[in-house]
């Protein structure tokens, strides 16, 4: 098995039954092809971040986004305090499109999607914009977090 498939599996968020729901997430026409490779990468683990530069190079492994420390590889895009925020801030609008409350497992994989629901599939399209977004901004260093919630949103 892929190492990093293990570590999803052995943390308990994604089961071996959840991989062909999150890969056709991740495939979804309606990605571009930038999207998608930022989700690849973040499922694959395959990208430098703080926690990673504290082990591998002594760095002090604070996150550039929300200047705290980042206490695993996924901080970015499952616990980071400014993606919550900007989750926050499209709470209403997800929760309009397909009630529910947003899961660890859905800031991960997306939600499945079930005979091409098309409410399912606007929800993943804005949660999947939005990592991409946070995801590929996560090295620049702003002035507070809120100038970095500020421009996350005004980019989604």
């Amino acid at each position: 098995m892929k190492p990093w498939k293990t570590k999803w599996e052995q943390e308990g968020v994604i089961t071996a039954s959840d991989w062909s729901s999150l890969w056709d997430n991740i495939h979804h026409y309606s990605l571009s092809q930038v999207v998608q490779s930022s989700l690849w990468e973040m499922i694959h683990r395959n990208y430098m971040c703080s926690y990673f530069a504290k082990l591998a190079f002594g760095q002090d492994g604070v996150c550039k986004l929300c200047s705290n420390e980042e206490m695993e590889r996924t901080h970015i895009f499952v616990s980071c305090p400014i993606i919550d925020s900007v989750y926050v801030y499209f709470t209403p609008l997800l929760n309009n499109i397909c009630p529910g409350g947003l899961t660890v497992k859905e800031k991960i994989m997306g939600i499945t999607v079930i005979d091409n629901d098309f409410k399912s599939i606007i929800r993943n399209y804005i949660t999947s914009t939005i990592k991409h977004i946070v995801f590929r901004n996560r090295n620049k260093i702003f002035s507070d977090a809120r100038a970095a919630i500020i421009i996350k949103i005004s980019n989604t």
